[in-house]
Order: C-alpha cells, then structure tokens, then sequence
C-alpha cells in the first residue's frame, strides 16, 4: 500500500485565506511588471474578446490533470503546491472586480477607498471579514465573500463603473455610482438621498421596514 503522499487527492476542498495580506511594494511590482509574461495565452479580453472557452489541458501540451487555485496572497502557497505536484497542471488566479470601469482615475479610487476602509478597521482589532450582520448570518451569509456576491449581483454586468464618491457627495453626472457608506440601512440610505436619489429600490431579504421620510421606497 503507497504512502498517502505518493499520489495527489482526486478533490480538494477550498481552503486557505479568502482575502490575502496587503502586498509589499515588490510584491505589487512583480504583479504589474511580470504578469504578463507568466499569464497563459487567450484569456485577456483582447486576445479572446468573444471569450470562448479554453481548454486547460492544451496550455501544459499534454492530457495532465489540472488544477485552478483562485488566490489572494503573494503567491507563495501556488508555488508550494507547483513544486509539491510537479506532474499536475496548476493555473493560480486573481479576482478583479474592475471588470468594466469608465476609466483609470475611476479604478484607482474604488481600490484607494477599499485599502482605506480595511486599514480603518484593523485601527480596531478587526477585519472586513467579519462585516456580515446577525441577518445576513441567520440567512446564511455566514462570511464576506457570500455577502459580497449576493451584492455583485444586484449590479448588470453590461453597466460599468462610472464615478466613486464619499459619503453624502453630491451625484453631477447621469451614471452607476459606488459611494463609500456604512452598511447601516438607515445610515446608507441617508447619504443616497444626500447625493442626490430620488427613489429607493430596496432589496430586502429579512423584510427590513427601512424607508425614508420624503423619498419614495420601493421594496423588491
């Protein structure tokens, strides 16, 4: 009978951190200088803009098995598993939520309020994974990435990411808005009507009785 680590499992569960550490400067520059000559060929948009399907097999030139890690960190756990299981094809990717944004100004600060809004909450002790509420738990949001998606979701993928605004800032221009606010329904619905809404469409899912005093509220 082989030793347990003489062959790699059939499956593998998802594990691992799912939301990395900040990466060091050299880290970010290996990101943005060397991606691209280590990303297999025909996944950006430009190269495969009708994104066909690609056959992961046929990027190792062999039958192989091939394994997806979708990660978060600097890389070093891809690079344990590579030299772990030579004889397995292992492709590493990174989310990115700036699929379709108006332009670079734009994305840069989505990205800038999101690094704020983790280092405020480490000030405290905590992280944003702990951000789903006592509602969000009981119906089964039970960690950030979940609530997350269910959010995403809300937003067409054909509409792109027009302007990011703070709290309460005033809305100028026709376009999708991502305004950084608190998650509080009150609170969050106050500063949308500050910038400017004039009807609410509120996507409940506890039944929340959330409305505002002289805004229309629509509950879906």
């Amino acid at each position: 009978m082989s030793d347990a680590t003489d062959s790699p499992p059939e499956w593998r569960n998802f594990y691992g951190r799912i939301r990395g550490h900040t990466l060091r400067a050299s880290q970010r520059a290996y990101l943005s200088e060397d991606l691209d000559t280590l990303r297999p060929a025909g996944v950006s948009r430009d190269e495969n803009p009708d994104r066909n399907p690609i056959e992961p097999a046929a990027l190792f030139g062999d039958d192989r098995p091939v394994w997806l890690e979708i990660g978060f960190g600097g890389g070093e756990h891809l690079v344990h598993m590579a030299a772990t299981y030579p004889d397995i094809g292992i492709i590493g990717a990174e989310p990115y939520v700036l699929d379709k944004v108006r332009d670079l100004a734009t994305a840069q600060k989505f990205l800038a309020q999101i690094a704020r809004f983790k280092e405020r909450v480490e000030w405290h002790g905590a992280t944003a994974e702990g951000n789903p509420s006592g509602g969000n738990k009981y119906r089964g949001l039970y960690n950030i990435v979940l609530k997350s998606i269910g959010a995403a979701r809300k937003k067409d993928p054909a509409s792109r990411l027009d302007y990011v605004i703070e709290y309460g800032e005033l809305m100028r221009d026709a376009g999708y808005y991502f305004m950084d606010s608190p998650g509080n329904d009150l609170e969050s619905i106050a500063g949308q009507v500050a910038s400017g809404c004039n009807v609410i469409f509120f996507v409940t899912g506890n039944g929340s009785i959330t409305n505002f005093p002289f805004v229309p509220t629509i509950k879906v």
